[in-house]
């Protein structure tokens, strides 16, 4: 169990943990509160480049100890009760994020990964050459349109919402 809370200015006297971009310091986009049940809580000061379209924001869930804090489409997956268990997510820069139930799925020009609680459920693979938009669920389907660079065409994709395998496009 765990709170997640956005906090500006954060409150004195907790530990700081950085959550840099790659390659850089950045400058700092948000900074929150973790309190897991039975420890110290911490606060998580999350930096970013300001990408121009990537998506701020959290995400925590009532299963799994994990966290899901973006910061100007730079995703962080962490675990709340030790800050140095991390998990790289392959979805930079965050344009796009779903959730049903306890699956959030996130995008960015090319790909789809979906996660919980726990971890990384699935990765879709490279969908298009350039750009995805129109992410949707319906059912228990992931539908998305992508680019093809080369000829400026759409094609329309549909993955399975519990696997990420691919059913048409």
């Amino acid at each position: 169990d765990y709170i997640v809370e956005r906090a500006w200015p954060p409150p004195s006297g907790l530990d700081v943990v950085e959550f840099d971009i790659p390659g850089a310091m950045g400058t700092v986009s948000f900074q929150a509160v973790v309190r897991p049940s039975g420890r110290e809580s911490w606060i998580a000061s999350f930096r970013t480049d300001n990408y121009e379209g990537g998506l701020t924001f959290i995400e925590t869930w009532d299963s799994g100890p994990m966290v899901l804090a973006c910061a100007g489409g730079y995703p962080h997956f962490f675990s709340a009760e030790n800050p140095d268990s991390r998990l790289d997510l392959a979805a930079y820069p965050v344009l796009h994020r779903l959730r049903r139930d306890d699956l959030v799925i996130l995008g960015d020009f090319t790909t789809l990964i979906a996660i919980d609680g726990h971890g990384l459920v699935w990765e879709s693979g490279r969908l298009a050459s350039d750009e995805l938009t129109s992410l949707e669920i319906r059912k228990d389907i992931v539908e998305v349109k992508g680019n093809d660079a080369s000829t400026g065409g759409w094609t329309k994709f549909a993955l399975s919402l519990e696997t990420g395998e691919l059913l048409t496009g």
